[in-house]
């Protein structure tokens, strides 16, 4: 949003039309400013509240346990996935996007799940969830 408002908004399009928009400018500048401003908060605050401040549990602390629970996740997650994108081909989802999705879950549903498997499918559960 901050590149939309700052290369596409304030530098192109009023840059073009800069006598019929001109009055946009001191505005979107204050939204841009806002902008800016929150997100440093939010980074702050996160920062001060998740890193600086955490103080581990002890299912923090048990690292193996935490693997393979991590494991576990993946492999019902790839093998829900799998489920789902043969389902979207019912649904008419383009048949190119659903076997090359369908072959990478099926591929990885038989191996040991890698740490990069673990945060694929936490970004999968994650947008699920939203």
């Amino acid at each position: 949003m901050v590149d939309i408002l700052k290369v596409e908004v304030l530098g192109e399009q009023l840059s073009r039309k800069s006598e019929s928009l001109a009055g946009l400018r001191p505005s979107l500048e204050r939204i841009l400013a806002d902008i800016h401003e929150r997100l440093t908060f939010r980074a702050r605050t996160y920062i001060r509240d998740e890193i600086e401040n955490y103080i581990p549990i002890n299912e923090d602390l048990n690292y193996p346990a935490k693997l393979e629970h991590s494991a576990d996740v993946v492999s019902e997650t790839a093998a829900w996935l799998t489920y789902f994108w043969r389902r979207a081909k019912v649904y008419g989802v383009e048949d190119d996007i659903v076997e090359e999705q369908l072959g990478f879950w099926i591929s990885h549903s038989g191996q040991t799940p890698t740490s990069h498997d673990a945060v694929d499918g936490y970004r999968v559960y994650m947008s699920c969830g939203s």
